[in-house]
This record gives C-alpha cells, sequence and structure tokens, in this order.
C-alpha cells in the first residue's frame, strides 16, 4: 500500500525564477555634438566630451545606461592619402571585430556627401559597432565600446540595434 502511494504522489510545483531585467534603450532624440566640424547629431541621452591630445581630437560619446562610450573622430583628408587612410580604417575594423559574426552595410549619407561603411555584431564582442564615413574632405571614423564585461548577454544585441540607429541618424538615413 505504502509503494502505491508514494508512486502516485504528485510533485510540487515550483515557481519558475524572475526574468533578468530588461535594458532600457534611449529614446530617438537627438541633439547637435557640439565643436564636431561636420554637421552630426547624437543621441540626446548620451554625455559628449571634446578630447585633444598628442596633435589628435576625437570626441567621446558616452552612453550611460549601456556603462559604454562611442569614440569618433574627424580627420581632414587629403585625396592623395584617402585610399590609404581607408584601407588602413578597414583593416583596423577587422582587425577589432576578431573572429565574430559582424554584419557590414555600405550607404551613402541622405545628403549624398558621405559614403558611410558600418560594421556591427550584435553578440559580445568589445567593440560591436564601428564606423567609418568619407567625404567633404574628411574621414570620420567611430568605435562603440563596453566600459565593462559585465553586461547581461541579452542586452547586447538591443544595444547594438541602438547604436547603429542612432549612428545611421547621424548620416540622416531612415
Amino acid at each position: 500500500m505504502f509503494a502505491a502511494c508514494s508512486c502516485s504522489r504528485r510533485e510540487k510545483s515550483v515557481p519558475r525564477p524572475n526574468a533578468l531585467p530588461r535594458i532600457e534603450i534611449y529614446d530617438s532624440v537627438y541633439k547637435a555634438l557640439p565643436g564636431f566640424p561636420i554637421k552630426f547629431e547624437v543621441n540626446s541621452g548620451t554625455v559628449t566630451k571634446h578630447v585633444e591630445g598628442h596633435g589628435n581630437e576625437w570626441w567621446d560619446v558616452r552612453y550611460p545606461k549601456y556603462n559604454a562610450v562611442m569614440h569618433l573622430s574627424a580627420v581632414p583628408v587629403l585625396s592623395s592619402f584617402e585610399d590609404e587612410m581607408v584601407r588602413s580604417r578597414i583593416e583596423r575594423m577587422i582587425m577589432n571585430m576578431g573572429e565574430a559574426k559582424t554584419t557590414q552595410e555600405e550607404f551613402l549619407s541622405a545628403d549624398s556627401v558621405f559614403r558611410v561603411l558600418l560594421f556591427h555584431e550584435p553578440g559580445f564582442t568589445p567593440t560591436p559597432v564601428q564606423f567609418m564615413a568619407l567625404g567633404d574632405g574628411y574621414i570620420i571614423t567611430g568605435t562603440f565600446r563596453f566600459n565593462s564585461l559585465e553586461i547581461l548577454p541579452d542586452s547586447v544585441a538591443p544595444v547594438v540595434r541602438s547604436v547603429v540607429r542612432d549612428i545611421r541618424h547621424s548620416f540622416a538615413v531612415k
């Protein structure tokens, strides 16, 4: 009798663990990047800083909610060095992406002034979004990186999508 009762016993239901919190994505609201040599907008939720040093200058566009930063530079380019600079930057972007499965996009800015090459990886890699834009006498480069390796894996793809959206907006590509 005891054997029959013990076999028909039902397991107690156990509540499922709580889901991981979703990362809050910035709205699609933009502001001009002060001091940048071309008209360029960044997400209004970011904090920007112009950095000068060693004959170079760049802008840090910090995304506090993501614990991440986009490093931007705008370098005047002479047509005689254009091919060399573009080749060098593409090599650097490929090296930064490593073995990651990367999506590559190429498009023209809305005003057809800049040719933009954009690399992005929705999985975790130290630099999941990078771009280079050439036109109007400048080469504009950007590298987005997380400041910490502690980002939740399921938060990477939404963050990458939002940063790609911001870059497309910066070049007025809808």
